[in-house]
């Protein structure tokens, strides 16, 4: 009887090991899954940073494409831990450096001369938000 519950108590400590081993391989499984979602949404929020403003390239892939990235986004945000409105506000943030370089072409090339944009007044707001 002894010696059955040593064999017990064995086989208990190499399951408990083994399991041990298996939630450490998980953590790591799952880390990795969530760096994976994380660098996921970077790519997303990269590629609304370098293509706004780029209407050809916009009009080029159409409406259904583009509103199936924001979907997926919006997936992604939220299995990261974001939600909606967080991912609306990083949207947000990554066209706000270029509105000073819209509004001065706006008055470079369109000649808007009356219209004062302030862009110093702007990008200083802008730099205040960020």
């Amino acid at each position: 009887m002894i010696a059955r519950d040593n064999d017990s108590r064995r086989e208990n400590i190499r399951l408990q090991q083994w399991q041990d081993k298996l939630n450490s391989k998980q953590a790591d499984v799952d880390c990795k899954e969530q760096e994976n979602k994380e660098q996921a949404y970077s790519i997303y929020k990269s590629i609304f940073s370098k293509t706004y403003c780029k209407n050809t390239l916009i009009n080029e892939y159409g409406k259904d494409y583009w509103i199936g990235l924001i979907k997926k986004m919006y997936e992604l945000g939220q299995e990261i831990g974001k939600s909606e409105i967080q991912v609306k506000i990083e949207g947000y943030l990554l066209i706000l450096p270029s509105v000073p370089i819209v509004l001065q072409h706006l008055q470079e090339h369109m000649h808007l001369t009356k219209l004062n944009f302030r862009l110093e007044h702007i990008k200083s707001h802008m730099l205040l938000r960020t």
